[in-house]
């Protein structure tokens, strides 16, 4: 026999080469898939913060609308007393726990309770629009030296909206329990999981090789399932990813 020959013979491919290249490439893929779903975990937290801040700061428009409203009839022109008042009307709101209203300088005009976080300004707000903050639990005593009420999140959703009364510009800051927006963020990190496949490493792959013997090893080394070799159709009608190696 030629050394061309017996190189050949020497380097060929075994059975088993063929499911370590499977396997590397699921484990590639499956990091690859996590990445990209904790990018959009953050993308998708950011759309429930702005839908949030953007139904409060609605909800205080129309209770601002209808203060103004309310001096008008009596012949007096609105001030920053009636968003006072509107941001009073919002507080009625689930979860409200405190609200601050600041002069256009960012200056604290009033607040209740009074001594309720913390009263100072970033200093970085925009006239662009309403935006929340997320806070988790681990800042509630460092904004607040009352005890935490029982019941009630320790995390918060700070949301800050600009607000203007005739030439009068200023700002409305209102906190409120994270508790609902907690759950949606974890709702939101489970559909994740699951849908990159990383739950219990790869569990939702499925393995289909020319023999079960080899399918069922190769699962077994990845903790998914496997198919048998006839069900391959059905399968990639299933499927969203497919990963296929020749070896």
């Amino acid at each position: 026999m030629s050394k061309t020959g017996d190189a050949a013979k020497r380097t060929k491919v075994g059975p088993g080469s063929g499911l370590g290249v499977i396997a590397l490439a699921v484990a590639v893929l499956g990091a690859t898939v996590a990445g990209l779903a904790w990018g959009l975990r953050g993308e998708l937290r950011e759309l429930v913060l702005a839908r949030e801040a953007e139904s409060i700061a609605a909800v205080l428009a129309m209770r601002q609308e209808a203060a103004e409203e309310s001096v008008r009839a009596l012949g007096v022109e609105p001030g920053m007393e009636e968003v006072f008042v509107a941001l009073l009307e919002t507080s009625r709101l689930r979860g409200v726990l405190a609200v601050q209203l600041y002069d256009d300088a960012q200056e604290l005009v009033a607040a209740l309770p009074e001594t309720a976080f913390g009263t100072a300004a970033p200093g970085t707000w925009t006239r662009e629009g309403p935006r929340a903050e997320w806070l988790d639990g681990r800042v509630w005593e460092e904004l607040w030296d009352e005890p935490l009420a029982e019941g009630v999140s320790a995390a918060l959703l700070v949301v800050t909206a600009p607000v203007a009364t005739g030439e009068t510009l200023g700002w409305a800051r209102l906190w409120v329990e994270g508790r609902a927006v907690a759950a949606e963020f974890a709702a939101l990190d489970r559909g994740l999981a699951r849908q990159a496949g990383v739950v219990a490493g790869l569990g939702g792959a499925v393995v289909i090789a020319r023999t079960a013997r080899r399918a069922e090893a190769l699962a077994r080394r990845l903790g998914s399932h496997y198919a048998l070799l006839e069900e391959l159709p059905d399968r990639l009608a299933e499927a969203d990813i497919v990963v296929a190696c020749q070896g």
